[in-house]
């Protein structure tokens, strides 16, 4: 058998190196994986395990059947997930199937952190589309549907001869009479075939050899057009480059899923909300289909890669984000600006007239100080906010008022100026992942920090060695209290603006440092915190001090509480009594205010009459027979004053209308 074996090996095409798999090779990259193993059709006819490999799970080394998608980028069967246990000291985030973690079977590579949680893992749509469209190609069935040439022998079919990687250990097997292609499917079906076989020997065969290549070729060319229609990313309609598998099983390509969590936190397909951190590059891919598209296509996903490579080194001036050197602003939360600075109203109109509406935020370092990230050659501190403007009101006279909300946090790489303005060269500050931050809350509330002692200053015990939901529950309980105590900066219109108290971990610091009066020199740490339980540590420190500090100034030195209490009192009644004395007051007020307005007027009509009376003295005539009775007699003694007032005149004296008749 061993003679006949190197007799074959001598006359038949041999591959020296297995399939390259993540599990074999850790220190290898996706695309080291592509330009190590690129294939042309013509290919497969020699190496056609190479091809069914593509799609084997690792375990079992059957086709996926219900294919997991880890957090690491590999794939296994839903049935061969390993044996879970329960995770403890973790309290964020709380969802459903993070309570239960699992040893992954790539523990020790390079994109692999060994434990995974459950809830991590999801199905993958995609990749079990493209293995049923295995199965409907080369399965048994499927021969005499795809039109394949069918051999009429009854013997068996070629023998298949290889070695287990990594095991030293030789295999063999009788393929039947449906290909290469064929054949080795059917075996990856039962199990026969390692998904680590190398070396592989393809024995002879009574069919002629012609027929199993054009066998073959069908095969395969059906295959890989049904394959690459399932392969275009379906938002840009490309083929998938860097596929990248959301939790609801859904796969696109990675900038695609980069511009997609821009605008929205939704699922493109299916619009379930997608959980996504915004820094994208720490993500794994999925690693089965990167293997499929760049085996199966490689010239086309390398013209993919140029000029996706082309697109992201545009000119500088479109990485230059306009900065507003004002005040602090924090991711999700609204920030209300008046624009009246002209720079600063030209920045407004061009971030407008640019269709994103995007600028970055910075505070001002007014005091000069040597903050965390700070600049020496700027006015502004390190770390900013990038808003979207929401809503703009322009006035009549240049100013506008804006409406912005913030969208993420950036860190300044070099500035510039234009027309008074700042620009920055940014670039994206995210948080860790999901796995790193329940590390993070394990090791801190482990044995070793729970028995730590508080610090001078901590009245409760350490932040470190509290769970993070305890951190949450500290500081919203905080302000619980400040509300029913009636604090100012807990005013309805206040929360009105803000939203009421956030519920989640991961908004709530953000919500807190918008509201909380402290200076912004304390709130800028909570900026630059990437990770959640950083930035709950911090507002349960701003709320330890602040509750402190009332304590403090409310304590009164030699005051018994039974009197602060009736003095509370007394004020409380002073207060109605004072209400009621001054409604009582607004009505005496009134009404004599209505009694002054009345005298004024009857002094003002006795004034106007005394004024005529005096401008002119003769009376106005009146009317009626008594009148002109009266206006006869008047007549006549009228005339008889002209008389005596000519006589007067004649002796020299002045002659007067209302001189009375003497003669």
């Amino acid at each position: 058998m061993e003679d006949a074996a190197e007799s074959l090996s001598s006359t038949h095409p041999t591959d020296a190196d297995c399939i390259p798999t993540v599990m074999e090779s850790p220190k290898v990259s996706s695309s080291d994986v592509s330009s190590s193993e690129e294939h042309t059709p013509s290919d497969t006819a020699e190496l056609p395990h190479l091809v069914i490999q593509l799609i084997q799970c690792q375990q079992c080394s059957r086709p996926l059947r219900s294919p997991l998608r880890l957090p690491c980028g590999n794939s296994v069967c839903r049935g061969c997930l390993p044996a879970l246990r329960p995770r403890t000291g973790i309290t964020y985030p709380v969802a459903e199937g993070r309570d239960q973690e699992f040893t992954c079977f790539w523990k020790g590579s390079k994109a692999c952190v060994g434990d995974h949680c459950v809830g991590d893992c999801g199905g993958d749509v995609l990749l079990g589309k493209l293995v049923g469209l295995f199965g409907e190609i080369l399965g048994s069935e499927a021969n005499k549907a795809n039109n394949v040439p069918q051999d009429s022998s009854q013997d068996d079919g070629p023998l298949l001869r290889w070695k287990t990687d990594g095991r030293n250990q030789n295999g063999s097997a009788q393929l039947q009479q449906h290909g290469w292609l064929g054949g080795i499917y059917n075996l990856a079906l039962e199990g026969l075939f390692p998904s680590d076989a190398c070396e592989v020997v393809y024995g002879d065969s009574t069919t002629a050899a012609g027929s199993i290549e054009s066998r073959d070729l069908i095969h395969f060319q059906t295959l890989r057009d049904r394959l690459r229609a399932e392969l275009d990313c379906q938002v840009c309609y490309s083929l998938v480059l860097d596929p990248m598998t959301t939790p609801c099983g859904h796969t696109f390509c990675r900038k695609c899923v980069a511009q997609v969590l821009d605008h929205t936190d939704l699922c493109p397909i299916c619009r379930r909300k997608l959980g996504m951190p915004n820094d994208l590059q720490s993500e794994p891919i999925n690693q089965t289909v990167t293997r499929l598209v760049d085996y199966l296509f490689p010239d086309q996903i390398s013209l993919r890669r140029e000029t996706s490579a082309q697109d992201e080194t545009g000119p500088d001036y479109e990485k230059d984000l306009p900065l507003f050197v004002c005040t602090l602003s924090f991711p999700t939360m609204p920030t209300f600006l008046h624009v009246f600075e002209p720079r600063y109203r030209l920045m407004i109109r061009r971030v407008l007239a640019s269709g994103n509406g995007k600028f970055g935020m910075v505070m001002y370092n007014r005091q000069r100080r040597a903050l965390p990230g700070q600049r020496e050659d700027v006015p502004f501190v390190h770390y900013g906010t990038l808003l979207m403007i929401e809503r703009c009101e322009l006035l009549p006279d240049g100013r506008s008022l804006v409406v912005a909300t913030g969208v993420s946090r950036f860190r300044i790489l070099d500035s510039g100026m234009r027309d008074g303005y700042f620009i920055a060269r940014t670039e994206r500050v995210d948080d860790i992942s999901l796995a790193e931050e329940e590390r993070l809350e394990s090791m801190e509330t482990s044995t070793d920090s729970v028995n730590a002692l508080p610090g001078e200053n901590e009245s409760g015990p350490p932040l470190d060695s509290m769970s993070t939901q305890q951190l949450l529950f500290l500081a919203r309980e905080f302000i619980s209290n400040q509300r029913r105590s009636g604090a100012p900066w807990l005013h309805p219109r206040v929360m009105l603006a803000y939203g009421p108290i956030p519920t989640d971990a991961a908004l709530f610091p953000w919500w807190f440092a918008s509201i909380l009066p402290i200076s912004e020199e304390e709130k800028y740490p909570i900026l630059a915190a990437t990770s959640v339980r950083e930035r709950l540590k911090i507002s349960a420190k701003w709320a330890r001090q602040l509750e402190a500090r009332d304590c403090i100034s409310s304590q009164i030195p030699n005051e018994p509480d039974q009197t602060r209490e009736i003095g509370r009192q007394e004020q409380k009644d002073d207060t109605y009594v004072s209400q009621g004395f001054v409604f009582g007051a607004f009505l005496v007020i009134f009404f004599a205010q209505v009694g002054v307005n009345f005298l004024h007027a009857l002094r003002s009509g006795r004034r106007r009459r005394r004024f005529l009376e005096t401008q002119f003295p003769q009376p106005l005539p009146q009317r009626g027979q008594e009148q002109d009775r009266g206006l006869d007699e008047g007549t006549g003694v009228n005339t008889n004053a002209t008389e005596g007032s000519a006589r007067d005149g004649t002796e020299g004296r002045p002659a007067t209308g209302n001189a009375p008749d003497i003669g």
